[in-house]
């Protein structure tokens, strides 16, 4: 296997579906919404598009690129610029864009062999982006990289320097890290290379003391921190989860204050029901609302983005697209 962390990838890739019977309307929660849109059902191609969060102004972001796909978009702290990376075959670019379309490029992170690819990127509340660096060869468990943790860099890829804490590189992998200003502490996904299960971790700053959050028996990934300071959401995880045996999945909350393992898997909430497959939630900017993406069933590729009170109430529909969205990442404006 050339890259273990696709596989977090893919599991995101691979919703869509038929329109639900739930409420449509307005949200009001502000910023922006920028997924992917796939205009085939390959996978190997895909732009992204932008709108408010009741589905207004939707635009493309990206053009269409023969023999790529855009994907996993990030808006940076100041909703003026997006993230995001471009899968070409084997080969993946991280990239920016303006909001409004232009000064699209390539950030050149210093990627030389053995580092192969520099993966799901992202920013942290300092204006500095993230991603998970994968460095060969790849003779680790199961074909694994010999690392393939998280990194992070200046917006033009400058200064990149490791952000995971130390540990078993080429036994785990680390990706998707979420934070905000003042919690004090980041969430990340991590894999276990040796049997591929994925569980959610909480990353005390500036210690880099670990605390596991949720169980490797239980399929977890994608978390992002409520943005809230203060009230209900304030310190509360949104993950998408996987039902053993089954292909459901769902999107649920766990609080990052947790004391342990057995302590965090006692609070999850579960907030789609197990209705379908429900993937990368992403909070609204005001820790309100989360989006995420959704199908019923596992056929019929034509899935849209949602949105959705912190309890999994009043979802409204944000895309409106006859073909493949997901991937969603809520923002400031």
């Amino acid at each position: 296997m050339r890259r273990n962390i696709v596989i977090a990838v893919a599991v995101t890739a691979l919703m869509a579906g038929a329109q639900p019977a739930w409420a449509g309307g307005r949200s009001d929660s502000g910023g922006r919404i920028v997924w992917t849109n796939a205009p085939d059902t390959t996978f190997t191609t895909g732009h992204l598009e932008i709108a408010r969060p009741d589905g207004r102004g939707a635009r493309r972001l990206t053009p269409d690129t023969p023999g790529a796909r855009d994907l996993l978009p990030s808006i940076s702290p100041d909703g003026r610029r997006v993230v995001y990376q471009r899968d070409s075959g084997d080969f993946a670019d991280l990239r920016i864009v303006d909001v409004t379309g232009r000064n699209d490029h390539s950030v050149d992170t210093g990627c030389h062999d053995p580092c192969q690819d520099d993966l799901e990127p992202g920013w942290l509340p300092d204006g500095r982006i993230y991603f998970t660096r994968v460095i060969g060869p790849f003779d680790q468990p199961n074909g694994s990289a010999r690392s393939a943790v998280l990194h992070t860099a200046r917006p033009d890829g400058t200064g990149v320097r490791r952000l995971s804490p130390p540990g078993p590189d080429g036994l785990i992998e680390d990706y998707h890290a979420s934070t905000v200003p003042g919690a004090g502490y980041l969430v990340y996904g991590r894999l276990r290379n040796e049997d591929f299960a994925t569980a959610l971790f909480r990353m005390d700053l500036p210690s880099r003391r670990v605390r596991q959050l949720t169980s490797w028996s239980v399929p977890a990934e994608s978390a992002d921190l409520s943005p809230a300071r203060r009230g209900p959401t304030k310190d509360l995880v949104v993950f998408q989860i996987g039902r053993p045996g089954t292909d459901v999945l769902d999107i649920a909350t766990v609080p990052a204050t947790c004391r342990d393992e057995a302590d965090c898997m006692s609070k999850v909430k579960y907030l789609t029901g197990g209705e379908g497959r429900a993937t990368s939630p992403s909070w609204s900017p005001d820790g309100r609302r989360i989006a995420f993406s959704f199908r019923t069933g596992t056929a019929d590729l034509n899935g849209d983005v949602w949105t959705m009170r912190p309890d999994g109430s009043d979802r409204r529909r944000v895309s409106t697209s006859p073909v493949f969205d997901y991937g969603a990442d809520w923002g400031p404006a």
